[in-house]
This record gives structure tokens, C-alpha cells and sequence, in this order.
């Protein structure tokens, strides 16, 4: 189980946040994030022991927050974190833990547009499995088999105004 505690400081205009994890079965919780953090959009892995987010250089960047580094680094762990992919955002582990969904910025014929990416846990290697004229992609959300990824998207000619809720078949699991 994990939780995060957000703590506001007024002075600053800053918030402060700390995620902790916490075994089900009971024990101590474990910090795994702290103090004022470029680390955002994190996600645990199934087993536990690895962290995957998105590093955000510049944190003024309001609400486009999209375009980052996604990264992944070992719970309690003081080795350095390893980057999966660059102009990537919102990532998310698969049930079995050796991949992970993200969203990704694609420029085509001088045209950018937003895809789904499955990303290498092991290399990062990267095959996007979308071609769509979305402008945005929200957080992936994998059915519990792995066969699927649910993710939220805006297209500039939708036919309503809010956002639309997408399948996309992973029949392979990959």
C-alpha cells in the first residue's frame, strides 16, 4: 500500500511531499520520495522495489508538465537513477512488471501529437502502439491481464468537448 502527505508551506507557496509504502500484511512504513520533488507521476512497481517517474526539469512549467524523463530507481537504494526514455510522461507498470505504459510527444510531418508508448522496464526500449491525432494523452490505466490499457485523450476535432475514455488492445501482453 502506499500513500503520499502533502504539506503545505504558505511562506514559500511551495508543497512538500512525501510518499511512503506500507506492507499489507503490516511493518513500518518506508519512506520513498521526500521534500520538494521534480519527481512526478510516480508509480510502484508490483513487487514493490522499484520506483518509476517522470524527473520535470522545470517545475514553473504550471500545467504543462507533459514533456519529461521518465525514470526508474530502486526503493532504499543509493545508486543513481536509470532514464527509460526522454519527452515522455505520466508512466505506469504493468501487472508483471516488465513494462511499463507511458504517454509520449511523436512530431510527424511537422505535426505533434500525443501517443501511448510501452517502454522496457529492463532497457527502455520504446514501441508506441497508438497512431492517433490526439493532442493530449492522460495516465494509462492496464487491464489486470496485461492485454489492455485503458487511457483518457482529447482530439481537437472530437465530437464533444470532454475528454474520451480509449481502449487499446495489448492482445500479446507486451
Amino acid at each position: 500500500l502506499k500513500y503520499k502527505v502533502n504539506t503545505p508551506n504558505m511562506a514559500e507557496k511551495k508543497i512538500y511531499s512525501r510518499q511512503y509504502r506500507i506492507p499489507v500484511v503490516g511493518g513500518p512504513a518506508v519512506e520513498i520520495t521526500g521534500g520538494e520533488s521534480k519527481k512526478k507521476k510516480k508509480d510502484i512497481s508490483p513487487d514493490g522495489k522499484t520506483l518509476v517517474y517522470q524527473s520535470v526539469k522545470h517545475l514553473s512549467q504550471g500545467n504543462k508538465l507533459f514533456s519529461g524523463n521518465i525514470l526508474t530507481k530502486i526503493i532504499g537504494s543509493n545508486n543513481q537513477p536509470i532514464e527509460l526514455a526522454k519527452n515522455s510522461g505520466l508512466p505506469k507498470w504493468s501487472p508483471d512488471g516488465k513494462s511499463l505504459s507511458a504517454a509520449v510527444e511523436q512530431i510527424q510531418d511537422n505535426k505533434k501529437s500525443s501517443q501511448v508508448a510501452i517502454l522496457s522496464a529492463e532497457n527502455g526500449e520504446q514501441n508506441i502502439i497508438t497512431n492517433e491525432d490526439w493532442n493530449w494523452t492522460g495516465q494509462t490505466i492496464w487491464l489486470e491481464d496485461g492485454k489492455g490499457i485503458i487511457v483518457p485523450v482529447f482530439r481537437e476535432n472530437s465530437p464533444t468537448l470532454n475528454d474520451e475514455l480509449w481502449f487499446i488492445s495489448n492482445s500479446d501482453g507486451k
